[in-house]
């Protein structure tokens, strides 16, 4: 099956202009082979997710996940009438045809849609250290494949599949369509939101094998079907980190407590960065890299107090970070 647009409509004979209900509900049915041989694939994942509906917004619906049978079927009844993506999972495999977002069903009633064709993928294995040679557990690692653009160069914009490190730093990433494929660790950052990060004088920062923080400059991996390329030790880059502090304010110059503040950036970190501001609308993000950041205040979830005015999202301010902390940023969360 060569790239194609799975768009499988079921029996679709409604009036013109008239709406679909979203409390309609359709059962689907499929099945997931091996290319190669037409055999059924056994306990593989299907997640469908939710796109939209056919004739008008819904509210939002959940996720489905269920697996196939002896038989390589699957089963989805009870599914909001619309369009729905379509993905399957299975060790070592990957969907045929499909390097970029997962395919699209549009679901009008009851029915069967076509085989969902998987193929047998290689893997990319190694080891993610830190500064000091020791294994670096719970590393995000992202093998992202390179494609050929119309003018010769080579940039990501194909498959891409990512694992975390065991204890021991060692990543196995398997179920790759056969190409070339550049290999990047991405440090955990856990949202002050959720925890509150301890203070670090270094932290690590987005790392390419072999051992660069830019795209242009990863060594590439050629990968082949059914075969394991064993990449060498990736060493992450650790740089000093620093302090942002400041305080969000709403228009009228009032702190605003219960702000989410972030730091985004085209560089060397993984996620945003994002504090929530304390009770005197004070905001302190640590181990933040060098670089230049995108500042950006989301309102409270809940006002502040019972007569707080609504609030909009903030403007965007730039900051640059080099050789210190920066302090006294204000950030506006706007009025309506």
């Amino acid at each position: 099956m060569n790239r194609l647009t799975l768009v499988v409509l079921l029996a679709a004979t409604f009036a013109q202009g008239a709406a679909v209900a979203q409390s309609s509900t359709a059962r689907i049915t499929g099945r997931v082979v091996y290319v190669a041989t037409g055999e059924p694939i056994i306990g593989a994942r299907v997640i469908l997710s939710f796109v939209s509906p056919p004739g008008s917004r819904g509210t939002p619906v959940p996720s489905r996940l269920t697996a196939t049978n002896a038989d390589g079927v699957f089963s989805i009844p009870d599914l909001p009438l619309g369009r729905w993506q379509i993905r399957v999972q299975t060790a070592g495999f990957f969907m045929v045809g499909w390097n970029g977002p997962p395919p699209v069903i549009e679901v009008t009633t009851s029915g069967r849609v076509p085989d969902v064709q998987m193929d047998l993928g290689g893997a990319i294995a190694g080891r993610v250290l830190d500064a000091t040679a020791n294994p670096a557990g719970g590393i995000s690692v992202v093998a992202l494949q390179r494609i050929r653009r119309p003018d010769g160069t080579m940039a990501p914009g194909g498959y891409s599949v990512t694992e975390r490190t065991n204890d021991l730093g060692e990543f196995r990433l398997a179920g790759l369509p056969a190409g070339e494929y550049v290999v990047l660790a991405r440090p955990t950052t856990v949202p002050a939101t959720v925890r509150t990060p301890v203070a670090s004088p270094t932290v690590f920062v987005e790392t390419y094998y072999h051992g660069v923080t830019e795209l242009a400059h990863a060594a590439p991996f050629t990968v082949t079907s059914g075969a394991t390329t064993a990449a060498l030790d990736l060493k992450m880059i650790v740089v000093p980190a620093y302090r942002v502090s400041g305080v969000a304010l709403d228009a009228g110059g009032r702190p605003v407590p219960g702000t989410v503040v972030r730091l985004w950036t085209s560089g060397a970190v993984a996620s945003p960065l994002s504090v929530t501001a304390q009770s005197d609308g004070t905001f302190r993000i640590v181990n933040v890299p060098a670089g230049t950041y995108r500042v950006q205040a989301s309102p409270p979830s809940r006002p502040p107090t019972e007569t707080a005015i609504s609030f909009r999202e903030a403007p965007v301010q730039e900051i640059v970070v080099h050789g210190g902390d920066v302090a006294g940023i204000q950030v506006t969360v706007g009025q309506p």
